[in-house]
């Protein structure tokens, strides 16, 4: 026997051998970029994640400054506006000065305002053509004397004090007005804000 196929045999081995180490090589090559591509690409989705969180973060918070601002503006906008409607609120209350229901109003105003007087004289102010309504309310209160001042100066209605004047009723619709202003701005504000797109 020659060397020849011995050596021939050995070539083929070796060159089966080799063929199986580079196709090993290529296939674990194959994998190690394989995985690299899957942990780029999970990478790569990871920051877009984070990114398109941070954005929206971002786009939350300029929205609550935006609507904070918004709301510093219109605040104020709303406080005129109800100023506004109250004030002609009380230009349309002295309007009303001639209405032909408002003595017996006034009559009535200054009856409940004698419960809130102690005992005694009393003294009733208010405006001139107010002052027979105002008179006839204290007619019907009995036996309280009283006197009646035609005071240009007082709002529609009447101020009814003790004769010593340490306690005054202001039985005014202005004043009626003021002590329901909270409840009715608050109702105005809900029907401003129906308004608005």
């Amino acid at each position: 026997m020659t060397a020849r196929p011995l050596l021939d045999e050995l070539r083929r081995r070796a060159a089966a051998e080799a063929a199986a180490a580079r196709e090993a090589a290529a296939a674990e090559a194959r994998r190690i970029r394989e995985e690299a591509a899957a942990a780029a690409a999970h990478a790569s989705e990871s920051a877009k994640a984070r990114a398109v969180a941070e954005v929206q973060r971002d786009l939350l918070r300029a929205r609550g400054l935006a609507e904070q601002e918004a709301r510093a503006r219109t605040l104020p906008a709303r406080a005129a506006a109800l100023e506004r409607i109250f004030a002609r609120a009380r230009e349309c209350i002295e309007a009303r000065a001639g209405h032909p229901a408002l003595p017996r109003a006034v009559e009535s105003l200054v009856t409940d305002a004698l419960a809130y007087l102690p005992p005694g004289k009393v003294r009733v102010r208010c405006a001139p053509a107010l002052a027979d309504a105002a008179s006839a309310a204290l007619r019907a209160a009995g036996p309280r004397a009283g006197q009646v001042v035609a005071d240009p100066t007082v709002p529609l209605g009447a101020l009814v004090e003790s004769d010593d004047g340490r306690v005054t009723v202001n039985a005014t619709f202005a004043r009626y007005l003021d002590r329901d202003r909270a409840t009715l701005a608050a109702d105005l504000s809900a029907a401003l804000n129906e308004e608005q797109p």
